[in-house]
């Protein structure tokens, strides 16, 4: 017989407006509407818990903390509870946002189950997490693919050049990623040249291919202000990973191709939101 799982020690509530069908005990995330939650779409990340039963256009109570009562005893204790890609739902296996299956599903931690009764869920408010990826070493063994190092006031890095690739970074975007915000090349500036830079986008997840997304066309780019010398000018290319590229646990490396400007390109600032 299966029980209906029970409320209980239900804190930071609220009233919602339901997009969807909606059960007692599920996630409820965001999408055009309060609807239940999907691990296998990062914006649909768990935002509260439904305490009642709903419909579309329905008002119901929800919660942020509470602990999940279900007699039929479905929970291991003491064992974490991730949202599922089951809408909706919790699951004790870890989402997998690598590998042949389940690429790109979020990995956000809801609670934590007490016994084989009851699981403890407390869902976090998406918070900033900005990462700063320099760019690779390289010297001038190849410098018709890279340019040769130079230093400048302490910026040291490859000399770009408009006949030579003028840096390669690397990185991995977090497994409970749930937006991208910021996506930022940083240059040291060698003359007031203005800049105009080309910037390509490759990745994959976990045992799986290399070229498996190649995100979308940034060409042409130059700094947020006038270029001047002996600045950290910012370069803005977000567009690069665009929305199916952009996911959580996604490899990436990103190929910087200046066709003018007088820089060291210096790294890569990326600004995510998480839960």
């Amino acid at each position: 017989m299966a029980y209906p799982i029970a409320i209980e020690n239900a804190e930071g509530k609220a009233k919602l407006t339901l997009a969807g069908v909606v059960f007692r005990g599920n996630m409820l995330g965001y999408s055009s509407g309060w609807v239940q939650a999907d691990a296998s779409t990062m914006a649909m990340f768990a935002q509260w818990v439904a305490m009642e039963d709903g419909e579309p256009g329905d008002v119901i109570e929800v919660c942020k903390r509470c602990t999940l009562y279900d007699e039929d005893a479905p929970y291991t204790a003491n064992t974490k509870q991730f949202l599922s890609t089951t809408a909706g739902a919790i699951t004790e296996a870890r989402p997998n946002p690598t590998g042949a299956a389940g690429q790109g599903d979020l990995v956000q931690l809801a609670g934590y189950s007490i016994d084989t009764r009851r699981a403890y869920i407390n869902l976090q408010a998406p918070r900033e997490q900005e990462m700063f990826f320099p760019v690779g070493t390289y010297n001038a063994l190849n410098a018709g693919a890279v340019e040769a190092h130079i230093a400048d006031a302490g910026w040291t890095g490859p000399h770009a050049d408009s006949a030579a690739v003028a840096g390669i970074i690397q990185g991995r975007f977090p497994d409970n990623m749930v937006a991208l915000e910021r996506f930022t090349l940083l240059c040291d500036t060698m003359a007031a040249t203005a800049l105009d830079i080309d910037v390509t986008i490759t990745g994959g997840f976990d045992d799986a291919s290399n070229v498996q997304a190649t995100g979308a066309a940034c060409i042409a780019k130059t700094s947020g202000i006038t270029t001047a010398d002996n600045m950290i000018h910012t370069v803005d290319v977000k567009e690069a990973p665009d929305a199916a590229f952009a996911l959580p646990g996604r490899n990436f490396a990103v190929t910087v191709d200046p066709d003018a400007g007088d820089f060291v390109p210096a790294g890569l600032v990326v600004r995510v939101l998480v839960v």
